[in-house]
């Protein structure tokens, strides 16, 4: 597995093959960071586990009980929200990789408008700000029809439960999240990842940022 992309498997000719490099210099690493993060935290749960053996063999029952429920807290609080934090850094790189995108075509065509003020007001997320942007300056369409946006969008709205609700989904979006297998606690519906569901978000990212930007590399002209 490897962590940074080889420049090689780039066409640096063309402006997309420099977004898409780009795109897999910030995104390819948080796979090591995936990797490293349940290495960690396994050992911890480990850690914990071992240590309460140690102490009820010598008879000291209290302390074992007591890393025994150290143990049982970090693998059902703490493992869950150290990927959280894994998505939120995911899910930032991604869009800023699609923003990247149109920047990159203002520098290959001057005479577009800046993609900072467009459709600026209107209420856009910035993922569909962006995809609008790209549809209008270059000869890709269709990004919000591919099979991938759907659940796109559910990873996002995972996302802004833990930044802006503590990670508790509101009931309208819980149905999207059970539809692409987003776990949520049962006792407050809090977004609840683990080490599956983020390697499947990150491959679901990953799959959706190579097939767009590589339809736009296959486009006889992808700037119009």
């Amino acid at each position: 597995m490897r962590y940074f992309p080889s420049v090689e498997d780039f066409n640096l000719d063309t402006c997309t093959g420099k977004v898409l490099y780009l795109a897999h210099c910030d995104l390819d690493p948080i796979k090591a960071l995936i990797e490293q993060t349940k290495i960690s935290t396994q050992a911890m749960v480990g850690i914990f586990g071992e240590t309460a053996i140690e102490f009820d063999e010598k008879g000291e029952h209290y302390s074992a009980s007591q890393y025994f429920d150290m143990q049982s807290i970090f693998a059902a609080r703490v493992v869950p929200l150290s990927y959280q934090s894994v998505l939120l850094i995911l899910f930032s790189v991604f869009e800023e990789a699609i923003k990247t995108w149109c920047r990159m075509l203002k520098i290959e065509n001057d005479r577009i408008e800046e993609f900072d003020g467009f459709l600026k007001g209107r209420h856009l997320g910035e993922l569909e700000r962006a995809i609008k942007y790209i549809e209008k300056y270059s000869k890709i369409t269709g990004i919000e029809k591919d099979l991938l946006w759907d659940k796109i969008k559910t990873i996002r709205t995972a996302r802004n439960a833990i930044v802006h609700n503590g990670g508790r989904v509101e009931e309208k979006y819980r149905k999207h999240l059970k539809k692409f297998n987003i776990g949520m606690r049962e006792e407050d519906f809090g977004v609840y990842i683990d080490y599956e569901t983020i390697s499947d978000i990150y491959d679901t990212i990953m799959e959706f940022v190579d097939r767009i930007f590589s339809q736009a590399i296959c486009s006889k002209n992808e700037v119009r």
